[in-house]
């Protein structure tokens, strides 16, 4: 079965499979796949009771795009929103400091990490001290 412009991405599918093996509760939304379009991915999304969300952004290419959309579920959600992937981990800093909506960025790959930052969060640490997210961006 061949899916037209929609490419398979495995980054998220390996860090929720890691944290399902410590024992964590995890839903993927794939809103390309589900169709949706970014408003009604905002929607739906922020439906869903989470304390943290992740979302990937692979490429450069999609960065306008993605960056939108955490904007806009930022507005529906308190959650905690981490963005990951190759592009994020080069341009952490302007991403961090020009979109305040995001509260961090996964450095490299992110099974360990994010896993981290989801213990952390559930049990009240503090995040920021995790080695894979860094924190600089001026005040707001």
């Amino acid at each position: 079965m061949k899916k037209v412009g929609i490419a398979d991405h495995l980054g998220l599918p390996y860090i929720a499979a890691y944290l399902r093996e410590k024992g964590m509760s995890v839903q993927i939304v794939d809103t390309k796949l589900e169709g949706w379009s970014p408003r009604r991915a905002v929607e739906e999304i922020s439906k869903i009771p989470a304390k943290v969300i992740g979302v990937t952004l692979p490429f450069q290419i999609y960065a306008v795009e993605v960056l939108n959309f955490i904007s806009a579920l930022r507005k529906k959600t308190d959650a905690h929103i981490s963005v990951g992937g190759i592009f994020p981990t080069f341009a952490y800093r302007e991403i961090l400091e020009k979109y305040h909506c995001i509260d961090s960025v996964v450095l490299g790959e992110g099974e360990i990490t994010f896993y981290e930052l989801v213990k952390a969060i559930f049990g009240d640490k503090d995040w920021r001290r995790i080695h894979a997210l860094p924190t600089e961006r001026k005040e707001k």
